[in-house]
């Protein structure tokens, strides 16, 4: 079973697929015709609504005309480096030769550089048709009259490998391009278009923030930060470093990250072995310095903010009432 992965090609990209389905019997678009005839139904009330696409993700099987509206020879080809696996914890060799505990077992090996570049074309055409289904919900609240006063939130739970460092897929390797995701904001002329911010924050700053723009008491215990500072003037949110917690079951992992401007930081629980990477000189994580004794300073010190960040993040218990 395991080896049989090796042994095969995927020299133009695994999971690229036909789609006969038209458009707008997508599910991508089925999505907001749902959210649609919700509009279309909802009473006066105030609303929340959790329009949760599936794409982009694999298979790779947008239907026509986004399968073939970007061209594979225009995109860029991955972001990796000869031999860059060498110096991480096994597992990462493991997934790229094709020995994934999950169901995506590929020898990852075997893609061409027209076949990365064949799966980022059908990629970005899922975006194309996510990116019309998000514009039909802006008319429809337009519509409506309902848009200048509902805050728009779009973000993801994780990113795609791509085929950057020639892996593909997601897994237990926090690169840049699986824990950034984006958190795009607009709320009528409250929060405007048109400003890119630069600030740490964590998907956890979203539940306050939105209770607190829509005048609800933050419950006690939430931990995150309101973000109206940071997107009325840029303030900053306060974070040096943002959390990332990971428990992988398929790999047997438990993860946390620290990512700051200049250092990531990951350690696996009960393991020896973790990554370190210095982002002012290696910004694409080619080098992992976790072991490197030029660093044995810096890595104390991360891993000392990360048992004070472990500390002050655990769950609040039932406020006292008494002091003993």
């Amino acid at each position: 079973e395991m080896a049989s992965a090796a042994e095969r090609s995927f020299a133009l990209g695994p999971q690229i697929w036909e789609n006969a389905i038209p458009p707008e019997l997508h599910q991508s678009s089925w999505i907001a015709d749902k959210f649609s005839e919700y509009l279309d139904r909802k009473d006066e009330e105030p609303f929340f609504a959790w329009v949760s696409f599936v794409d982009p993700h694999h298979p790779f099987d947008p239907p026509e005309p986004y399968a073939s509206m970007y061209r594979p020879e225009d995109m860029p080809l991955p972001v990796r480096q000869e031999g860059e696996l060498e110096d991480k914890p096994e597992h990462f060799t493991r997934m790229l030769q094709g020995f994934s505990p999950g169901n995506e077992k590929y020898d990852f090996r075997t893609v061409s550089d027209p076949g990365w570049q064949a799966i980022k074309a059908r990629y970005y055409g899922m975006i194309s048709l996510i990116d019309r289904s998000v514009g039909r919900i802006v008319e429809k609240l337009k519509e409506q009259g309902l848009f200048e006063n509902t805050i728009i939130v779009v973000t993801a739970d994780h990113g795609e490998l791509l085929g950057d460092h020639g892996l593909l897929f997601k897994g237990p390797f926090h690169y840049d391009c699986l824990i950034g995701v984006p958190l795009i904001l607009k709320w009528g002329s409250n929060i405007c278009g048109g400003s890119r911010i630069s600030e740490i924050c964590q998907h956890i700053d979203l539940l306050p923030s939105l209770l607190s723009y829509a005048g609800v008491p933050v419950p006690r215990g939430v931990q995150g930060r309101f973000l109206q500072p940071l997107i009325d003037g840029d303030q900053g949110t306060g974070y040096e470093y943002a959390l990332i917690e990971h428990n992988n079951l398929a790999w047997g992992f438990n993860m946390k990250t620290l990512r700051s401007r200049e250092w990531r930081l990951t350690c696996y629980g009960g393991r020896r072995f973790g990554e370190l990477y210095d982002l002012s000189k290696d910004p694409h994580e080619f080098v992992n310095v976790w072991d490197a004794e030029e660093y044995r300073e810096v890595k104390e010190r991360l891993k000392t903010e990360l048992l004070d960040r472990l500390i002050a993040t655990e769950d609040s218990k039932q406020a006292r009432t008494a002091n003993y």
